[in-house]
């Protein structure tokens, strides 16, 4: 059968702004390109907004939007927009069929409603910006419980987060990073608590090391199932950062054959996060989501984000400031053994090391976890 695609959007016009809230899915998971939002107007004249996947490959889901906000400074006169993009060598997309007006500087334009179809699941209950406080919570049918929380109200210099938080909280303590001796496990170089914040000071020392650091809460706390909250924002002094995070749940057994559960990760500290389950009972780098599944919104936007793990014994539900980005119902990705949450900063995988200029941070607001 042919692949449609459905649509939702929105826009909200304060004088020449125009503010486009849109949508877009697929029946099967479809990669595209250039995706865009594409403007016309009365005189029949095009032009598009870049997405913020800056016009590379993204893969159209089947089982929620694919959203994308963007502003745009408009003349007065009639609009019509849609969503589109490429499929191969192929323009496809949303016929250009909805419509909005923009007034003069001094008019107040029009604001066309929403068009949507029911959402495909619930998203939890928004929590607050401060370290989450309330007994339980309800979401998608599952009521969680409150188990432990951490919102670093306790000061800790560079090397001194051992002594102040537990030696757990300093991960590894050295060798080699992921990347395979790209960066070098240093937490007494990197971490440190400040401002009611665990800080990452991600840079490269007078060795010549690229200094990075994983963070492992609570004495290796692990259990089967649960949710899981981290208030984070990130930085670099470069546009394209070959640091990054990989803030998962990592089996208790240390056999990646039992699973590996991705929140965010982010492959360049400026790029957009993306969930992943990492495919049960090998030891082969297969995932769901794809690895080209991204949020939205980045992390490294000056905003502070919330990113949330609901994991159960039917699905793993990924969240990015309640917005539900992708669900994982095949239980051949669902680990059904103990993990552990662990916040790692390291170097890029794929695409070379960072310059010895570069610098980048990870702030953690706050951490909290629920049992099933």
């Amino acid at each position: 059968m042919p692949t449609t695609y459905s649509y939702q959007g929105s826009t909200s016009v304060s004088g020449t702004t125009v503010t486009f809230n849109v949508g877009v899915r697929a029946s099967t998971p479809t990669s595209v390109s250039y995706l865009a939002i594409g403007i016309r107007n009365s005189s029949g004249a095009n032009f598009d907004l870049s997405d913020a996947n800056g016009g590379g490959t993204v893969v159209l889901p089947n089982d929620w939007w694919l959203t994308s906000t963007q502003t745009a400074t408009l003349p007065a006169g009639t609009y019509t927009y849609g969503v589109v993009f490429k499929v191969g060598n192929t323009w496809s997309g949303e016929n250009f069929t909805r419509t909005f007006t923009v007034g003069s500087t001094t008019g107040g334009g029009t604001t066309t409603p929403p068009v949507t179809t029911p959402p495909v699941s619930t998203t939890p209950t928004a929590p607050s910006t401060g370290v989450p406080t309330d007994t339980t919570v309800t979401t998608n049918g599952h009521t969680w419980t409150l188990l432990k929380t951490e919102d670093f109200t306790k000061n800790a210099a560079v090397g001194q987060i051992g002594n102040v938080y537990g030696q757990s909280w300093l991960g590894y303590p050295s060798g080699e990073d992921t990347n395979g001796g790209t960066g070098n496990w240093l937490p007494l170089e990197v971490l440190s608590a400040s401002n009611s914040a665990l800080h990452w000071d991600l840079h490269t020392n007078n060795s010549g090391q690229h200094a990075v650091a994983v963070s492992v809460p609570w004495d290796y706390y692990s259990q089967t199932y649960g949710r899981y909250s981290v208030r984070l924002k990130l930085g670099s002094n470069v546009s394209d950062s070959n640091y990054k995070i990989a803030f998962m749940l990592w089996p208790a057994s240390d056999d990646w054959a039992d699973g590996e559960i991705d929140w965010p990760e982010v492959v360049h500290l400026t790029d957009r996060p993306r969930p992943a389950s990492k495919q049960l009972g090998n030891y082969d780098s297969v995932f769901s989501p794809a690895t080209s599944t991204f949020a939205q919104s980045k992390l490294n936007d000056g905003n502070w984000h919330i990113a949330t793990t609901e994991w159960t014994a039917d699905a793993i539900r990924f969240y990015l400031d309640d917005v539900l980005v992708a669900t994982v119902t095949d239980k051949a990705y669902i680990p059904t053994k103990p993990m552990r949450l662990t916040l790692q900063a390291e170097t890029e995988l794929w695409e070379g090391e960072p310059s010895n200029s570069e610098t980048g941070t990870v702030d953690v607001d706050w951490i909290a976890m629920w049992k099933y």
